[in-house]
């Protein structure tokens, strides 16, 4: 048994004092992961610069047509680049980044050598070849049970990484995390896309104002940049986007996702209704089997919720209470459909 003021689920601290604390802890618990992905980041914007430059002085003499093809060439050329770098190591940061995340919300301390630890337990769990497989599987389900139909939409607005910090949070087998990861996120979709695009209207509004402000005073007064300041302003705004405002705020929205998933659990009608929305997500559930677990928590909150019941607390009040103490609402709600 026991107490409701001392729940061992007490994932997040309830105080509203705490809160500033809880978020500035999981920021700075990740800095070693946000450092490498932002220097990542700025390697590419500084490898597209300079081949930015060398298009221009190669077209310097060139028609329109031949300037459009070449800076068409550009863009195939930093599509193909990014391809690679991910899949040659960025991948590897992004989920041990993902598998300490998960740690972290559940309420488990860090430890000293994160980037090390996370890599070392995604080994664990995955080979190269095997994750880029199962990858392409949940992008595909992810894009016919949301409504971004594109897999760029699903990583750019990192729903993808929503659903892999729920499999590494997850007591059990991969294949049955991804399926379970998927249900919740097929119930939670509005929320989960609402978010997104909230978090991310905001960094783009901020990102504007930093293109405007190179572009105006910095990149037309430059002599070496006043050759194509558009680009120039557009290389630069996304450098800062992508590794500076995106990896600050990373932290916070995948945050913002677990509470939202945190909400809901799998269960035999979702999965259904799952399989019925997207035929990719039929091949998670022939991998992972259709025995979605029990949820644990059910049988733990009963006696509670019958003292307090017996005590002539009302259904509302109970469950309030329950969950500011840290239970998932989910939980408590069937627990109380049971009673």
């Amino acid at each position: 048994m026991f107490d409701l003021n001392l729940s061992i689920k007490n994932i997040y601290i309830d105080k509203e004092e705490d809160k500033g604390m809880a978020s500035k802890n999981i920021f700075m618990q990740t800095i070693p992961f946000l450092m490498l992905r932002s220097m990542v980041y700025t390697g590419y914007a500084v490898i597209l610069l300079l081949i930015l430059w060398f298009l221009i002085q190669m077209t310097r003499t060139a028609g329109v047509w031949s300037t459009f093809a070449f800076f068409l060439a550009c863009f195939v050329i930093a599509f193909f680049m990014w391809k690679g770098i991910y899949k040659s190591f960025f991948y590897l940061i992004e989920q041990a980044h993902l598998i300490m995340l998960s740690k972290y919300v559940s309420g488990n301390s860090l430890p000293q050598l994160p980037v090390h630890e996370g890599v070392e337990q995604w080994k664990k769990l995955f080979s190269k070849s095997s994750f880029f497989q199962t990858r392409q599987l949940l992008l595909k389900s992810l894009t016919q049970i949301t409504l971004f139909r594109q897999p760029f939409l699903i990583s750019y607005f990192f729903i993808d990484q929503a659903v892999w910090q729920y499999v590494y949070g997850y007591q059990g087998n991969i294949w049955s995390g991804l399926r379970d990861g998927c249900i919740v996120l097929f119930k939670t979709k509005k929320k989960i896309m609402q978010t997104a695009l909230t978090f991310n209207s905001f960094l783009w509004g901020i990102s504007a104002f930093f293109f405007l402000f190179f572009y105006m005073l910095i990149a037309k007064s430059v002599p070496v940049l006043n050759q194509a300041p558009f680009f120039f302003s557009l290389i630069v705004m996304s450098w800062i986007k992508i590794s500076l405002f995106d990896q600050i705020a990373l932290p916070f929205l995948l945050r913002s996702f677990h509470k939202i998933m945190d909400t809901e659990k799998p269960d035999e009608e979702s999965l259904e209704r799952a399989e019925t929305a997207s035929y990719a997500f039929k091949e998670i559930v022939a991998k992972s089997g259709r025995n979605i677990q029990p949820d644990p928590y059910i049988q733990q909150l009963i006696p509670y919720i019958q003292q307090y019941l017996h005590q002539g607390w009302a259904r509302t009040q109970i469950k309030q209470s329950l969950v500011k103490n840290g239970w998932p609402a989910s939980s408590v709600d069937a627990a109380l459909q049971k009673l």
